[in-house]
């Protein structure tokens, strides 16, 4: 059976994306036929094309339903691209990168495939460098926020850190959430419960 994203990969990328129950502006369509138009979002950073303002919300328990079903999407691609079957951690740290940066993970994962000539094992470090300097944002602006991001990504990726996890729980202590627009408004922090692996539930 093929290496799948872990329960506790799930909660590490819940964390890096937070969950927002209404439909947000998240930037431009960047191709395809509505390139150039206003992109919706929700959930765990689900951009379905469909979503526009008026939109219904989306519940905790649609939302971390959606964020499995993406998940399994990006790890098929992730496996796809990859020549040698990644480890747990290294899924969860590659879906994660490529849940926020999109096809810029196949640089990464064409890297990782490169062999190194020295020993003839994948270019891991290699790969590791081209990952750590995707931290702008839309804009082109430096985003100490998506630095953070890849610096835990890759250590998840190398060393099998959960480090948004807490340790003996693997369960997150508090998720970002919003019941109304991200652009204008704080999130709350609510607490990730245990009955989160089975329901999805928000309390």
């Amino acid at each position: 059976m093929a290496t799948q994203v872990p329960y506790e990969g799930k909660c590490f990328i819940a964390l890096q994306e937070a969950c927002v129950l209404v439909p947000y502006v998240d930037g431009k369509f960047k191709e395809g036929p509505r390139k150039g138009q206003l992109k919706y979002s929700n959930g765990y950073g689900n951009s379905d094309p469909a979503l526009g303002p008026d939109s219904p919300p989306t519940t905790p328990e649609e939302a971390w339903a959606e964020l499995g079903r993406d998940i399994e999407e990006r790890q098929r691609d992730i496996i796809r691209w990859l020549d040698v079957e990644p480890t747990e951690t290294e899924l969860s740290a590659l879906v994660s990168g490529y849940y926020q940066l999109g096809s810029k993970m196949k640089y990464v994962t064409n890297l990782i495939n490169t062999k190194n000539p020295k020993d003839g094992k994948p270019s891991k470090n290699e790969a590791c460098g081209v990952w750590s300097i995707y931290n702008r944002d839309g804009h082109g602006e430096f985003s100490a926020g998506l630095l953070n991001r890849r610096r835990m990504e890759i250590r998840l990726f190398q060393k099998g850190d959960y480090q948004l996890l807490v340790p003996d729980t693997f369960k997150p202590a508090q998720l970002k959430f919003w019941r109304t627009d991200p652009n204008t408004t704080k999130p709350e922090f609510v607490d990730f419960p245990p009955e989160m692996s089975e329901t999805g539930g928000v309390v």
